[in-house]
């Protein structure tokens, strides 16, 4: 300290002093830390409603394996199985018709050679509502099945 001019002092001891550096640390990781925790906690509640969207059409599926023409029945087995959201939206299943070979038809198409393979679509929506992710906006669940 001989070598520093005296007014210069008070600073070169300022600038030497360690204390509160962790303090200094923390408060500038902190916000970037939280932001990360918040996204995670995001990220995780959206990957939880896609999968309970997901079970809600497959449940609808299950149910329209044996009753296919039952649109009431499957629109209420896709609200049983999400108990308590009474925010979802459930389309009306459809019913869609292929031929191997030809492509989608006509379901009442007696030009097909060979059995037309039926299919039903459910698809349930949801909206969300996120702290971070506010690009999306609906969550989907969808199921197709072949019907015989």
């Amino acid at each position: 300290m001989n070598g520093v001019p005296r007014p210069f002092r008070q600073f070169y001891r300022l600038f030497r002093d360690r204390r509160g550096v962790a303090a200094l640390e923390l408060a500038s990781i902190l916000p970037v830390l939280a932001i990360t925790l918040m996204a995670v906690i995001d990220l995780g509640d959206t990957i939880q409603q896609n999968l309970r969207l997901e079970a809600a059409a497959r449940a609808g599926a299950q149910y329209a394996m044996f009753a296919p023409s039952d649109q009431a029945g499957i629109q209420s087995a896709e609200l049983g199985a999400v108990p308590g959201w009474n925010d979802i939206t459930i389309q009306p299943p459809t019913t869609s018709c292929v031929c191997p070979g030809v492509g989608a038809v006509s379901c009442t198409a007696t030009t097909c050679s060979v059995a037309l393979e039926r299919y039903v679509s459910i698809v349930v929506t949801r909206t969300f509502d996120g702290l971070l992710l506010t690009d999306l906006t609906t969550l989907q669940g969808d199921m197709t099945l072949r019907i015989r």
